[in-house]
């Protein structure tokens, strides 16, 4: 057998053998282990993510509701002032 001698696949026969494996395969192992970090972590915060949005839903919700109302009172005031000019000028 010569030095470096890998057998044929299925070759049960001793010959050298990298000890580390196949070239490149600690690296994928590396990737794999990353992604599968990445992936949990996106999971995870999902739930969180979700409340934060319902959170600014309901401030912007809040914001529009005061805006709705503010915009209400100045047109309720506008109408009265009209209808008082309407039933008497003189007050105009």
């Amino acid at each position: 057998m010569p030095l470096g001698y890998r057998g044929a696949l299925g070759d049960r026969t001793a010959g050298h053998r990298s000890r580390d494996g196949p070239k490149g395969a600690r690296s994928m192992a590396i990737v794999r282990m990353s992604w599968r970090v990445l992936r949990d972590r996106i999971h995870q915060t999902t739930g969180a993510t979700a409340v934060e949005y319902g959170l600014l839903l309901a401030l912007l919700a809040a914001g529009a509701v005061a805006l709705l109302v503010a915009l209400g009172a100045d047109l309720q005031f506008s109408f009265r002032k009209i209808t008082d000019c309407l039933v008497d000028p003189v007050q105009c």
